[in-house]
């Protein structure tokens, strides 16, 4: 396992920095690249909830993204270190109706599928649901015909919990869902050690312009 520093800010603007990564709000002029996204069809073959991949309805859920996170929904861009205007996924934190849980999602970008930056995301979306949300646990699923999903986060230490049935919208289908959990004593008393290098990032680095030009509102502290 290659560990990642992984550093969360309150000011100026809400976000995670990683060895490779930013996490932060996406921004109108990322719609783009997000439209990109479209063209994986498993991007909307597996997602639980509708996705209307069209400018107007991307630039609708941006605008009424929540500010600050909350467990309801936790939605981040993922933008590379070494060139902030690139988005290299999304990763979220939400709730359907019903859930007791925060589930996790991620969706990469075709075109940097497999790279290393990868290795960043799973522990800095449990860094931030266990210290700025104060979750006590974080859920994720996986259909059956995902064998790759449950690899990834068995490394990274989520337990199996069963399977139930999950909808996809976009085909229609009902399937099982394969049911993997991560409780906050299991993320700080053994597994964050293998994953997150504690030797961090200076937390004043300060932050590229572009993301500067977003730190206009108030943000509240971490406590």
């Amino acid at each position: 396992m290659i560990k990642s520093s992984v550093v969360i800010r309150t000011t100026p603007l809400l976000s995670i920095e990683t060895d490779h990564l930013i996490f932060h709000l996406p921004r109108t002029e990322d719609i783009p690249q997000m439209l990109e996204m479209s063209t994986d069809p498993s991007l909307a073959e597996n997602a639980l909830t509708q996705v209307d991949f069209t400018p107007a309805s991307m630039a609708a859920m941006l605008a009424n993204l929540p500010d600050p996170p909350t467990p309801q929904l936790t939605f981040f861009g993922l933008y590379l270190r070494k060139d902030p205007a690139r988005l290299f996924g999304v990763s979220t934190l939400g709730r359907l109706p019903g859930d007791t849980r925060s589930r996790l999602s991620l969706w990469i970008r075709p075109c940097h599928r497999r790279q290393r930056p990868f290795g960043d995301i799973i522990p800095a979306m449990l860094e931030f649901a266990f210290r700025y949300l104060r979750l006590k646990e974080v859920e994720a699923n996986s259909f059956a015909h995902q064998p790759m999903s449950p690899r990834v986060l068995h490394r990274y230490g989520f337990k199996d919990h069963g399977e139930r049935m999950g909808y996809a919208p976009a085909t229609g289908v009902t399937a099982p869902l394969l049911v993997m959990r991560m409780s906050r004593a299991a993320w700080f008393g053994t597994h964050r050690q293998h994953c997150v290098r504690l030797q961090p990032v200076p937390a004043n680095r300060p932050l590229p312009a572009m993301q500067q030009q977003h730190a206009q509102r108030h943000r509240p502290s971490l406590v």
